[in-house]
């Protein structure tokens, strides 16, 4: 007689590999359809309702938030169907995965960048051609001979203001334009990042005896693909410091954690946010090097001004307002911006209050030497 009851479990999880690669195909599909749909919002799609009452509204993405919801769906079906309880092997499922994503990124860069882009070419070049982007804005009447022959400049917004980046992110736009002023070539910085990030996050599972499957959880995630290897922002850079940082904690590996901390905050200023859980008793003495990554970079940039330097950050946290639901409805509520502003400043210093209290490992003992949690 023959024991299928002993050969269940490898069929269920050969199923369970089949179910996986097709849902992996189709989103490989779906983000090679997204690179060529157009843009976000190009396509319209109106909704009518007749009953209860008669209706009808326009959403703002138009058809494009047909595929995204696919998409998302999709995403979670692969979560669903990675096979569980695998060893961890970056010689199979690490592999898998990290193949497998930057298949969807190659097949999402045809897609519309953001026009953001626009100013990371041009500070590129202004630092290039030895023009301090926090000294001049793109309509300043000093740069303008550079503009009179530029594809890009005419097309950046709000070019009344200078840099608002850190300055590691002027410095790199720096590097990728002398090699190819195009918005191409930030793409393929962004996704190498985010591959970066893939990486260390496999590692920090592989690290923390976890299943590998939850790095699906980034890697196909459509806001994360559409983010980075779509419209090329540059978050992604402190997104893969910030992981790096977490590794390196695990393995206590101070110098290089309190490196990766320091470039995660010089890639993007909301990262210090996170600093204060890696700092504890046992590695505060190399705090120097996260304050030296930080530091330093400004130093060719300060001209003897050191506000210049978050003038554009402060205006566009004062006077700006983009994607924000909570900032939205108080702005809607109160009737402007300044009210909801004031209100969102108290809001977030009380929620990193409340973080610090409740999650920080130092002040925890359930989370004693694990500043993941918070």
């Amino acid at each position: 007689m023959i024991n299928t009851v002993g050969n269940s479990p490898s069929k269920s999880r050969f199923q369970s590999w089949i179910l996986f690669c097709i849902a992996a195909i189709v989103m490989a599909a779906l983000c090679l359809k997204g690179g060529f749909f157009g843009t976000i919002g190009e396509y319209p799609l109106r909704i009518s309702f007749s009953f209860p009452f008669v209706m009808s509204f326009s959403l703002p993405a138009g058809k494009f938030i047909l595929l995204f919801t696919i998409t998302w769906m999709v995403f979670i079906a692969m979560l669903l169907l990675f096979p569980r309880n695998l060893p961890f092997s970056f010689a199979k499922s690490g592999l898998l995965i990290l193949a497998l994503s930057i298949i969807c990124r190659i097949a999402l860069f045809a897609h519309e960048p953001s026009d953001d882009i626009n100013r990371y070419l041009w500070e590129g070049r202004m630092i290039n051609e030895g023009i301090n982007p926090y000294q001049y804005a793109p309509d300043d009447p000093l740069v303008s001979r550079f503009a009179k022959d530029d594809p890009f400049h005419d097309k950046i917004n709000h070019p009344s203001y200078t840099a608002a980046y850190p300055p590691l992110i002027l410095y790199l736009f720096s590097l990728i334009t002398r090699l190819s002023y195009n918005p191409f070539a930030i793409k393929v910085f962004m996704v190498l990042f985010d591959m970066g990030t893939i990486f260390f996050l496999l590692l920090l599972l592989k690290q923390r005896r976890l299943d590998p499957r939850w790095s699906i959880l980034y890697a196909f995630n459509p806001l994360i693909l559409y983010s980075f290897a779509g419209q090329a922002h540059f978050d992604v850079i402190s997104n893969f410091f910030l992981v790096g940082a977490l590794y390196f904690h695990g393995g206590k590996r101070w110098g290089w954690m309190f490196l990766f901390a320091g470039l995660a905050v010089q890639s993007k200023y909301v990262a210090a946010v996170a600093v204060p859980f890696l700092i504890n008793r046992n590695n505060l003495k190399y705090i120097f090097v996260m304050i030296a990554a930080i530091v330093i970079p400004y130093l060719p940039l300060i001209d003897g001004k050191w506000p210049m330097l978050f003038a554009s950050v402060i205006k566009y946290g004062e006077e700006l307002a983009f994607n924000g639901s909570i900032h939205g409805f108080l702005r809607i509520v109160l009737g402007g911006i300044d009210p909801a502003t004031g209100i969102c400043k108290i809001l977030f210093a009380a929620s990193l209050v409340f973080g610090y209290i409740c999650f920080h490992p130092e002040f925890k003992s359930c989370y004693k030497d694990d500043p993941v949690p918070g």
